[in-house]
């Protein structure tokens, strides 16, 4: 995380592990990758959506927190950006399943139930005020070369 400190008033800052002025931005990079990436892992280390949103939240504290601090006259504070190009198909559920063991509790035969899944983008969205959507749109015609342009679309939305 993230440390300002004052070189005349703390001996233990460090310019090498010490930033002397907070960042004016944090940027968040493809958090979705954490949630898909990997092997088949132990039921109960299953992300949720809560845990996507921990991520999320705390960074907005800590870039909150670090807005508290003067950085050199500039009263800007420090924003947050979240870019994450799987964020639109991520689905996770909202709570872990609780998984019985015992074989008197079980029937036999029977399907555990499967946790009831969310699009992450939905509640994400709710936590910034400006949202940028690009999309990258081929042609239905197959192009005559590698080089012709695809159309990109971009749309800023703005929280109500």
């Amino acid at each position: 995380m993230f440390h300002a400190a004052d070189p005349s008033n703390d001996p233990s800052w460090s310019t090498k592990t010490t930033f002397p002025t907070p960042p004016s931005l944090i940027v968040l990079h493809e958090l979705s990758f954490y949630f898909t990436s990997g092997t088949e892992a132990a039921a109960s280390s299953q992300p949720t959506l809560s845990s996507y949103l921990d991520l999320v939240v705390n960074a907005l504290a800590a870039a909150s927190s670090l807005s508290k601090h003067p950085s050199n006259g500039t009263s800007t504070g420090v924003s947050l950006a979240l870019f994450d190009s799987g964020m639109d198909t991520l689905r996770l559920p909202i709570l872990k399943v609780p998984r019985l063991s015992h074989p008197h509790i079980e029937a036999p035969g029977e399907a555990p139930d499967e946790p009831r899944v969310e699009a992450v983008y939905q509640f994400v969205r709710k936590y910034f005020e400006f949202i940028l959507e690009f999309t990258l749109e081929h042609y239905d015609e197959a192009p005559q070369s590698s080089t012709a342009p695809a159309r990109k679309t971009v749309r800023l939305l703005r929280k109500d």
